[in-house]
C-alpha cells in the first residue's frame, strides 16, 4: 500500500536544510514530502530526522499500514454494504468485474461488513472480516425461553433486465435464525442481519424462521437491483407465541412476514396461498403444509391408489387462505374396501354391499339362463 507523507517540522531559528525519512521496513527517503510503498500490512514505526544550522530533531511515530482497499468499496471506509456488494456483482455480470472479487465481496457483506486487509493470501481472499471492528457483537438470547417458531418470507420481483439482486432483512433483539432459504441466504450475527443475493431477473422466494421470547417485533429491510437500493415494502411484524403447555412439537407461528419490492403488489397479511398436494407421498404433503404455518386434518379412505396417497384435499390449491387455517387431506389406505376389487370403496362396509349387489345380479343372470334352456327344451 503506497502512503504519502508531509513534513510539518516548524522551526524558531534558522531554515531546515536536509529530510531523512526511516520508514521502519528497511527503506528511507530524503525528500522533503516522500511517498512510499509497504510491500506488507502491519505497524510501521516512521521516524522523520530534521537538520538545522543549529543541529539535528528527530520524531516517531507509528502507522498501521491496511493494505489497499475491496475495489467495491466504493468510499474506501473498509465497510462493505449491500449497494457496493451487489453493484460490484452487477459489473461482473457485465463483464468489467472479476468474479471472484465479486464474490468476496458478497462475503464481507454478509458475514459482518467492516474488513481489513490481510497480506499473507492473494487477492481476493487478502480482505477479511475485521474482527475488531466486528466485534459489536449482540446480546446472546440463547438461553432465553422461547415460543413457537414462526415463518418469514420474502418475495422479490426483479425489474426485467436485472443482472444483479440482493435483499437484507434486520431482525431485532430477542429473535434467534433457525433456518433460511433461498439463494445464498446468510445470517450475520454482528449486525442481525439476513441476507441473500443472487443474478438474473426472475421472480424469487426468500425463505427463514425465526423463534424467540413471546412477543410482536417490527423487522424492517431493504433490497438492492443492480447497485440502486429500496426499501422492502408490506412488511408485516413478526409476532411469537407462547408454545403451548404440554405441546412437545416445534410448530409454525401465526403469521408470516411476506416483504415485497415496490414492483409486487403486497398480499394480505398472514395470507398463505394453498399448494398443490394431490397424488403426492402423505410424508411429503405434511412436511409442506407444516412448512407453510397450515394445520392439517387427516382422514383415512378405501381407494386402489397407493398407500399414504393424497387422494383428494380441501381447501384446493391455489386458495388463500389465512396463515394457521384448517387443510384437510384424504389419504388413500391402499385398500378398495371391496372383495372383487370393484366395489365403490367410499368405506369398507359400502365396499362389501357393492360385491353382495353385484354377485347377487350374476346369480339372477345365471339362473335367467338357466330357465331360458329349459322353456327351449
Amino acid at each position: 500500500m503506497t502512503v504519502n507523507f508531509t513534513n510539518e517540522s516548524v522551526v524558531t531559528s534558522g531554515v531546515l536544510t536536509a529530510w531523512s525519512w526511516d520508514f521502519g521496513d528497511g527503506d528511507t527517503s530524503d525528500l522533503e514530502n516522500p511517498s512510499h510503498t509497504f510491500a506488507d500490512a502491519g505497524e510501521y514505526t516512521v521516524t522523520l530526522t530534521v537538520v538545522t544550522a543549529v543541529g539535528e530533531y528527530s520524531v516517531s511515530a507509528v502507522i498501521l499500514v491496511t493494505g489497499e482497499h475491496h475495489p467495491a468499496d466504493t468510499n474506501t471506509d473498509w465497510r462493505m454494504v449491500m449497494a457496493e456488494a451487489i453493484g460490484y456483482i452487477y459489473g461482473w455480470q457485465l463483464g468489467s468485474n472479476p468474479m471472484d472479487y465479486a464474490v468476496r465481496a458478497a462475503y464481507l457483506w454478509q458475514k459482518g461488513e467492516y474488513y481489513t486487509y490481510d497480506s499473507g493470501p492473494e487477492p481476493p481472499l487478502c480482505w477479511v472480516i475485521n474482527a475488531k471492528a466486528s466485534g459489536r457483537k449482540h446480546a446472546d438470547d440463547s438461553g432465553a425461553v422461547t415460543g413457537k417458531a414462526t415463518a418469514g418470507q420474502v418475495r422479490l420481483t426483479p425489474v426485467p433486465g436485472t443482472r444483479a439482486w440482493g435483499a437484507e432483512v434486520y431482525l431485532p433483539e430477542g429473535l434467534m435464525v433457525i433456518d433460511i432459504d433461498g439463494p445464498n441466504g446468510a445470517w450475520d450475527e454482528i449486525n442481525r442481519k439476513l441476507s441473500w443475493w443472487s443474478t438474473g431477473d426472475a421472480p424469487v422466494s426468500l425463505g427463514y424462521r425465526v423463534t424467540g421470547m413471546p412477543g410482536t417485533y417490527t423487522v424492517r429491510g431493504e433490497a438492492n437491483f443492480d447497485g440502486t437500493g429500496m426499501p422492502l415494502s408490506g412488511l408485516d411484524a413478526v409476532r411469537i407465541v407462547e408454545t403451548p403447555e404440554f405441546g412437545d412439537q416445534e410448530t409454525e407461528g401465526e403469521r408470516e412476514v411476506r416483504p415485497v419490492t415496490e414492483a409486487e403488489e403486497a398480499p394480505p397479511a398472514g395470507s398463505v396461498v394453498v399448494p398443490d398436494l394431490m397424488n403426492k407421498n402423505r410424508e411429503e404433503a405434511l412436511a409442506v403444509l407444516e412448512g407453510l404455518g397450515l394445520v392439517i386434518r387427516i382422514q383415512e379412505e378405501n381407494s386402489k391408489t397407493a398407500k399414504d396417497t393424497v387422494i383428494r384435499q380441501q381447501p384446493a390449491s391455489g386458495t388463500e387462505v389465512d396463515a394457521g387455517a384448517e387443510v384437510t387431506l384424504t389419504i388413500s389406505t391402499g385398500r378398495s374396501g371391496s372383495l372383487l376389487g370393484c366395489g365403490p370403496g367410499a368405506t369398507q362396509g359400502a365396499g362389501y354391499l357393492g360385491d353382495l349387489l353385484l354377485l347377487s345380479a350374476l346369480l339372477f343372470v345365471l339362473l335367467w339362463f338357466r330357465v331360458t334352456e329349459k322353456v327351449r327344451s
